[in-house]
């Protein structure tokens, strides 16, 4: 059964006690367990953060939301308003924004984890280890609308009024009952003279397509927009000319019903407390504000077996070498980050990942380094996203969509160099480089993709490099005490480390601090 903490720390101070007295020597955790007994491992980590890097630049973490215009580059939100305007107008609308936003931000990310490993054979050890995660992302958002062109629209469920949505419901009625009664005058007969049939057929094809197209701006519980340029503004106005064109033609040469009735436009621009409605509306953003208490929820669980292939000498000989090889398996156990929340960390990554790799050790006498190359295939996995390129963090929470997505493969290659400073005791140190690969993206159902959306662009600047260093300090016993007895090992460590430089991608910069330590206990009768 496991140690309790009294039993470790009883093992350990013994252990620190007669480290200046034993001829072992000191060198890096072990790789694998010895055959029959059970390795126990409890380790932590803390990664607080306030900044990151972006294609190589140092930047604030707040500065991914930190945004001068709200145009149709920076949300899809808009850029879907200002498609929806332009097929109402047959032409390309004016640019609609929404103001600036200014964020700063911080976050902290805590794991605690359990490890258990076993020794099947002298070469051969399996391990698990479950990690439990603590994700806290804060964040102070101030809006400022000053240059918004666009309004609330007042037909909104969420953010419009009693009267607009009423208003917009009437026109829609009235907009139907005018077309069904053209309809129904064509398919009766009632035009004789082809000239006037004609035209009263493509009255009706006109006015079909105008009317989608203004409840896809407009009513449309999925599309709708939930901004629309002013009634005033050359595109409200031009909104409008339109509806009174077809009604004259309907109530002129075809003498019919007409609509006599116009939709809700926004009377004015928003105001920097309708931006923050925006910005939490269902209908709009659908932002949630960060928890006050951290939530803490299981990551991702790794499986892991490690086979010593080869052994010449160990640490404390004139020369020593070692090579292990490594497969394992990261279980999709934790939860994604959530999409209601701007620069949400998760638990895990939302899809299981394979690892297979190498590691390598020598060294001459007090000096040894161990080096390691490991590739992680992160499998494909479907999700619903609300599609948005890399830089687009506000998305409107109304479009979503199903995607088969494979993120980008791993390569890690580390060196940890090692100094042995006194018995048991080594001061080390962490070169590490991580590349990865470009996120690939499909639909995963081609019949429910989004019209005019180009999946290249939303996987854009997915690929990142980041180079890390740190220091830290090992202490490794191999059990025997003073009097040449062999008891169970025990294992400690402690290391700072910093992502320094990356020329690619998002990359976190959190000054990392890590703890491990480690006991054996005996599971069969040796």
């Amino acid at each position: 059964m496991p140690l309790s903490s009294t039993a470790m720390i009883r093992r350990l101070v013994p252990a620190l006690l007669l480290a200046p007295v034993c001829t072992a020597q000191a060198q890096l955790p072990l790789m694998t367990a010895p055959a029959g007994v059970l390795r126990i491992e409890l380790g932590g980590a803390f990664f607080p953060t306030d900044q990151l890097r972006i294609d190589g630049v140092r930047r604030e973490l707040g500065s991914r939301l930190t945004i001068g215009s709200l145009d149709a580059a920076a949300t899809p939100l808009l850029a879907n308003a200002e498609a929806s305007l332009a097929r109402v107008l047959g032409r390309a609308s004016a640019p609609l924004t929404l103001g600036g936003l200014t964020a700063i931000a911080e976050q902290q990310r805590g794991v605690a984890s359990l490890g258990l490993a076993v020794g099947l054979t002298r070469r051969l050890t399996f391990a698990v280890t479950v990690p439990i995660v603590s994700a806290r992302t804060q964040l102070q958002l101030r809006t400022d609308a000053a240059g918004a062109s666009a309004g609330l629209n007042p037909a909104d469920a969420s953010l419009g009024t009693a009267a607009g949505i009423a208003q917009t419901t009437a026109f829609f009625t009235a907009f139907d009952e005018a077309l069904t009664a053209l309809s129904g005058r064509i398919a009766s007969g009632a035009f004789t003279n082809p000239t006037q049939l004609a035209l009263a057929q493509q009255t009706l094809g006109q006015g079909t397509s105008l009317r989608d197209g203004l409840f896809t701006l407009l009513a449309d519980p999925v599309s709708g927009s939930a901004v629309l340029p002013t009634a005033s503004s050359a595109d409200g106005t031009a909104v409008l000319a339109a509806i009174t064109a077809l009604d004259a033609t309907l109530g002129g040469a075809l003498a019919g019903q007409t609509i006599s009735a116009a939709p809700a436009l926004p009377a004015a621009v928003l105001t920097s407390s309708d931006l923050d409605a925006l910005l939490a509306a269902p209908t709009g953003f659908g932002i949630t504000r960060p928890e006050d208490i951290p939530p803490v929820g299981l990551g991702d669980v790794e499986l892991a077996l490690t086979a010593e292939v080869l052994r010449r000498g160990s640490p404390g000989d004139a020369h020593w070498l070692g090579v292990w090889a490594r497969a394992g398996a990261r279980l999709s156990t934790g939860s994604a980050p959530r999409a209601g929340y701007l620069l949400d960390q998760g638990t895990g990554d939302g899809q299981p990942d394979v690892e297979f790799g190498g590691v390598a050790e020598l060294g001459r006498g007090r000096f040894g380094v161990r080096g390691s190359a490991l590739m992680t295939l992160q499998l494909s996995g479907t999700s619903a996203e609300q599609p948005g390129t890399r830089d687009q963090l506000l998305r409107p929470s109304r479009v979503t969509a199903l995607f088969a997505r494979n993120p980008g493969d791993l390569l890690t290659v580390t060196a940890q160099p090692f100094y042995r400073i006194v018995p048991h005791f080594a001061l080390t140190a962490l070169l590490q480089y991580q590349r990865r690969g470009a996120d690939r993206l499909a639909w995963a159902d081609p019949t429910q993709a989004i019209a005019g959306l180009d999946l290249a662009t939303l996987v854009n600047g997915t690929a990142a490099n980041a180079t890390r260093v740190g220091v830290g300090l090992s202490f490794v016993h191999d059990g025997k005490n003073r009097e040449g007895l062999l008891k169970m090992p025990v294992e400690a460590g402690f290391s700072i480390e910093r992502t320094v430089a990356s020329s690619a991608g998002v990359v976190a910069t959190p000054l990392t601090s890590r703890m491990v330590l480690r006991v054996y206990k005996p599971i069969t009768g040796r």
